[in-house]
């Protein structure tokens, strides 16, 4: 992530949504394995930040069932 990964810290929840918004753009243009990239990492950032019940985690997970 960079400068701005490295300023919020890599494992921030800010920058989980930064990777999940990614996905959303890579997933929409057909670029599925990068999609799936961006979301494993905002899953395992969710996970960590907000525990792997929490309703934004779950949503991921779904998202990343659809591949």
């Amino acid at each position: 992530m960079g400068v701005w990964g490295s300023a919020s810290g890599e494992d921030s929840s800010d920058v989980g949504m930064v990777l999940i918004n990614l996905g959303v753009e890579y997933s929409s243009k057909g670029e599925h394995d990068e999609a799936i990239e961006y979301y494993e990492k905002a899953l395992a950032i969710q996970i960590k930040t907000l525990g792997p019940d929490h309703p934004s985690t779950k949503r991921t997970q779904g998202n990343l069932r659809g591949y």
